[in-house]
């Protein structure tokens, strides 16, 4: 299991009330499930479809600046040390 640092952004910053944590585990799914344990179904519901039980899609993952949809997706593994950002959409003009 690594020990990695996850960073949230605006709105998930505010639902969690921390600019980072740290998470044990060893893939970007393991992470993010503990994220959710922690944090609570608010947390869940915000980052999850409830109808597809998946992240939804305007969310970004990114693992030490990399997209994890350029890499294995939820299934990317991690190594101590890795910093994971969750990006929340974004509107403004």
């Amino acid at each position: 299991m690594a020990k990695v640092t996850v960073q949230f952004y605006t709105t998930l910053r505010d639902l969690t009330n921390e600019k980072q944590t740290e998470v044990v585990g060893d893939t970007v799914a393991s992470v993010v499930e503990k994220l959710v344990k922690k944090y609570g179904s608010e947390f869940h519901e915000t980052l999850f479809d409830k109808e597809t039980g998946r992240i939804k899609p305007f969310y970004n993952i990114l693992v030490n600046g990399v997209r994890i949809n350029l890499r294995e997706g939820l299934n990317t593994e991690v190594k101590d040390g890795d910093v994971i950002a969750i990006f929340p959409p974004v509107g403004g003009g």
